[in-house]
């Protein structure tokens, strides 16, 4: 049984860790650069994904506002990583934004699903980050689940396999742009393109599509690389506000500090 956890604004929520009070906030990417992610301080004053960051502006014109960089997404993604130690021992990352917990192993040690469902669920949340998480019996299909909302508490084989077909091939992540040739056919979900014998899909598709479904429903296996814990602690906190006086360091501080306390209490 596999669970995977996605992170949806994960460097939205690492530069809200280091905020005292809220305040409006956005990350933005591109040249011109275009808002990839907006906090609800900012939303609520018009805001939204995909606007220019000029135009935030106007509407708020004390907005904070920084660069998307990957590799500090994947700095906290990787202290996200070794926070789930201790619920798995085996941890993939799925750079930029997301985990995969091998749990199958580990549900008698945390007294079933639920209860480590529970427990991973407030780990996250309180560090201060939005997560959706999914469980299934193949690493793809709870990716897949997790990244569309769609994920439950749940270890019931049909049950999730049945939500997973049921799944628009917009949301399947398909290889190749297979999800708009098979638009064009009339084939809207995987139930409908995985009904389909697999040597037409061989031979209108290619060989990546049949391994990508095979892999998905557990016909084909799917090894995952196992994430290696450093021996060392490693945080960041990135300020997107000038630092006055020394109270407005203690709040960011306190959370490291806290951090690295959970951390030797875990793993020392």
């Amino acid at each position: 049984l596999w669970l995977y956890l996605d992170f949806p604004q994960l460097p939205l929520d690492h530069l809200m860790r280091g905020l005292p009070a809220p305040l409006p906030l956005v990350v933005v990417d591109g040249t011109p650069a275009l808002i990839k992610w907006a906090n609800r301080e900012a939303k609520q004053s018009g805001v939204s994904e995909g606007m220019s960051l000029n135009t935030a502006y106007c509407l708020i014109p004390e907005l904070k506002a920084s660069a998307y960089t990957p590799e500090h997404a994947n700095i906290t993604l990787e202290a996200l990583a070794s926070s789930a130690y201790q619920y798995a021992s085996h941890i993939t990352l799925y750079a930029p934004d997301g985990l995969l917990l091998e749990i199958g192993s580990m549900l008698k040690l945390f007294n079933g699903l639920n209860a480590l469902w529970n427990q991973l669920y407030a780990e996250f949340s309180n560090q201060g980050f939005t997560l959706n998480m999914a469980t299934a019996t193949t690493p793809i299909a709870a990716r897949l689940l997790a990244r569309n909302s769609l994920g439950s508490c749940n270890q019931n084989s049909d049950q999730l396999h049945a939500t997973m077909v049921a799944l628009d091939l917009c949301q399947a992540e398909l290889p190749n742009k297979v999800a708009e040739r098979c638009d064009r056919m009339g084939i809207k979900t995987l139930q409908q393109l995985m009904s389909l014998p697999s040597t037409d899909l061989t031979q209108r598709f290619g060989t990546g599509l049949s391994v990508y479904l095979d892999k998905l429903s557990g016909k084909t296996p799917d090894p995952q690389i196992a994430y290696q814990k450093p021996n060392q602690f490693f945080r960041r906190l990135d300020l997107v506000t000038e630092i006055e006086h020394l109270n407005g360091v203690l709040f960011p501080l306190q959370r490291l500090l806290q951090e690295l306390s959970d951390y030797l209490m875990h793993y020392q």
